[in-house]
């Protein structure tokens, strides 16, 4: 049963365009005026592991305020997605308006280095030279100290951002390895032993995969809570693919991984038939039937959107089948079977255990199950993809309206702003050169900034 804000926020529109247009303009000045007077209360090694995250400029863009909880909600889950630490742990917001936000990065697991290449992948990446923000800089040992959360939320979500952070490797043994499964010798032990360190199951119809579908669960050694849940997805049934004739010797397409986190949530892995790990998945095997704007699966994004309530329930047909043609399957295969593919009430208390272990944490987080509809991290991808108009730009920018527009003529990839919306695309390959033409700062197109006066 939804609490009154998760059902608060499954009517929150994040793709509406905003309607309070009265809400006090946030410049630059006041949201570092705001960091270092925080970062002032902490002591010296804190600060050097404080981050920021800030969605100001969306309530300068005239976003309300059940609007910018959407984000917040997007923003507690997602960033515990992505941490390596064995606790949940929520955001604190800093300012009265609860739009920016202090991390530690210990609290996440993260390291300097972590936050260097997430700063070194923001095309909205500025380098202020106020005094302030250098008192900043000082004190945090860092030149970029904060993100944008919508951009954050965007960015690390997917590909290679999500690889990069949540330190997901190149294939699926090097996965293993580091989690400490072996998952051929989990398989050979369970078929001779029936151990229930490995729970099997096999299904003709799902939601993600186009064709049949296997599915099974092993046990992680690091604690009992966490799980390696690994799927077999098939181009089609046919031959070495049919799961109900082949249920032992099958030959995936690819497949997909899912891992309990050290604090309970999920970590994702697509891969391909060999092992190596791929960002999306192909469409031809497997899809996102649930988000029309979004059908390709996409690692960490679609997985998080499609897994937003943990593990979903499966029904094993391969037991069954083989129980029930006893002249096509000969003893050996019929008791591997049976040793392997679990009982369905036993597959069940599996997959229910690790339900429980993901709804807790995520209700630790503070995270809504769902916004507007969507998954909420799945929802503000969805808004972040929308056409930037002159209001938000100015707003992003860090300028009024009446700013930007005296210096519109001089943006030459936004000429034209003030007449029609431009692409998110757009507006982000040319924010760095921008931002150097309106002197905020230094970008990737102006390492050394460019002089105010």
């Amino acid at each position: 049963m939804c609490t009154p804000a998760e059902e608060a926020a499954e009517d929150v529109e994040l793709t509406r365009p905003p309607a309070c247009l009265d809400n006090e303009f946030v410049v630059h000045d006041d949201v570092l005026a705001e960091i270092l007077a925080d970062l002032t209360l902490l002591d010296s090694a804190r600060q050097r592991t404080t981050r920021y995250v800030t969605f100001a400029h969306l309530h300068s863009a005239g976003f309300c305020e059940e609007q910018l909880e959407g984000y917040r909600h997007a923003f507690a889950k997602l960033i515990n997605h992505l941490s390596l630490a064995p606790t949940i742990r929520v955001p604190e917001a800093i300012d009265e308006a609860r739009t920016i936000y202090r991390i530690d990065l210990v609290d996440y697991g993260w390291t300097a280095d972590t936050w260097a290449q997430i700063t070194a992948a923001d095309p909205y990446a500025i380098a202020f030279r106020s005094d302030d923000a250098r008192k900043i800089q000082q004190a945090a040992e860092v030149e970029l100290f904060s993100v944008k959360g919508d951009w954050f939320i965007e960015a690390a979500s997917r590909p290679p951002l999500y690889h990069t952070v949540l330190g997901i490797p190149g294939t699926r043994a090097e996965l293993e390895s580091d989690l400490g499964v072996d998952v051929e010798a989990n398989l050979a032990e369970e078929v001779v032993s029936d151990t229930d360190e490995v729970l099997r199951a096999g299904f003709r119809d799902s939601k993600v995969s186009r064709s049949n579908r296997v599915i099974e669960r092993h046990q992680l050694p690091s604690a009992g809570y966490r799980a390696y849940w690994l799927s077999y997805d098939f181009a089609d049934n046919e031959g070495d693919k049919d799961i109900l004739n082949r249920p032992l010797d099958f030959v995936e397409d690819g497949g997909e991984i899912i891992f309990t986190l050290p604090n309970g949530l999920q970590g994702y892995m697509i891969v391909n038939a060999a092992g190596a790990r791929l960002d999306r998945a192909p469409i031809d095997i497997v899809h996102d039937s649930e988000v029309a704007e979004e059908p390709e699966v996409i690692n960490g994004l679609s997985c998080m959107s499609c897994h937003s309530e943990g593990m979903r329930p499966a029904t094993d047909q391969v037991r069954g089948h083989v129980d029930d043609n006893i002249a096509v399957f000969d003893d050996v295969v019929r008791q591997q079977v049976a040793r392997l593919y679990a009982p369905q009430d036993e597959f069940d208390r599996a997959q229910q255990r690790d339900i429980e272990t993901f709804a807790a944490s995520l209700a630790q987080s503070g995270a809504a199950v769902r916004v507007g509809g969507y998954e909420p991290v799945m929802a503000a991808h969805i808004a972040f993809d929308l056409d930037v108009d002159l209001r938000r730009a100015a707003a992003e920018f860090g300028l009024s309206e009446t700013e930007l527009l005296k210096n519109l003529n001089r943006l030459e990839p936004l000429l034209g702003l003030d007449r029609s919306p431009v692409s998110r695309d757009t507006f982000e390959n040319g924010f760095a050169a921008a931002a150097c033409v309106l002197k905020l700062g230094s970008t990737r197109e102006c390492p050394e900034g460019i002089d105010p006066g």
